[in-house]
């Protein structure tokens, strides 16, 4: 169901074709675990924005991490901390930009230029 909705919303932007038959597979084979899944995805994702960047999970919680701790940055309920630059996107002449859609919106309409766009943005407003 998901992976429809998501053909449905993107299949005429310009670079779905481009990226469906990557992502197709995540929604076709079932995880027994979210957590794996959420790894594939964002492996996936890194590897479509062609972004080399050694991610490592940690082997035990801290509750006060020593390093900077952004997860509380990003908040569905409530308006983006950092405003982001407008990008493409297919239906903007209706609706305007939408901003905070998600990773797959930036990558579907703006292909291999999304990793230069996100490099681009002025994260220097966030707040911690």
């Amino acid at each position: 169901m998901h992976w429809k909705s998501i053909q449905s919303a993107y299949r005429s932007s310009a670079f779905f074709e481009y990226y469906e038959d990557d992502f197709a597979p995540l929604f076709e084979q079932k995880q027994e675990y979210l957590l794996d899944f959420n790894y594939k995805c964002f492996e996936l994702i890194t590897e479509s924005l062609q972004w080399d960047n050694a991610i490592t999970k940690t082997k035990e919680y801290f509750q006060e991490p020593q390093q900077l701790d952004l997860r509380t940055t990003i908040n569905a309920k409530k308006p983006p901390i950092i405003g982001i630059s407008p990008y493409y996107q297919l239906f903007e002449d209706k609706h305007g930009f939408l901003p905070n859609l998600s990773i797959l919106d930036l990558l579907f309409n703006e292909g291999s230029n999304a990793l230069g766009y996100l490099e681009s943005q002025d994260v220097s407003a966030i707040s911690l």
